[in-house]
């Protein structure tokens, strides 16, 4: 029971905005897209670990895609609301270095199946 629980608890706070982003969808503006995508794809990494959990999986692998598209759509959520005071082209370069430095990290300082610990 207490697995149930803790899956329960693992999942709660994400469901709630999810079903409300879908239901709301139409009404959202630009920078509420972006943020409802994001918890869409929260929703589909909880999904992952869930499965990798269950089924005894390495998980770990995972967070070397999971930061990068992370890192992605919060800048890009931030570069729209912040739109008028910063321009955007600044997130842009942000975005590319840090991706470009994510990819590097897996592939040349950390294994790809190890814990990436210096991107987060």
């Amino acid at each position: 029971m207490s697995g149930f629980f803790s899956l329960f608890l693992r999942v709660c706070p994400v469901f709630f905005p999810f079903i409300m982003g879908i239901i709301k969808y139409r009404q959202l503006n630009k920078g509420l897209k972006l943020f409802f995508f994001q918890i869409c794809f929260w929703v589909f990494s909880e999904a992952i670990a869930i499965i990798l959990s269950l089924t005894k999986g390495e998980n770990t692998w995972y967070l070397n895609i999971y930061v990068p598209v992370e890192f992605l759509m919060f800048a890009l959520m931030y570069a729209w609301f912040l739109k008028d005071i910063i321009r955007t082209k600044y997130f842009y370069i942000i975005i590319t270095v840090f991706i470009s430095y994510s990819i590097f990290n897996t592939f040349f300082i950390r294994d790809f199946y190890l814990d990436n610990y210096y991107l987060r």
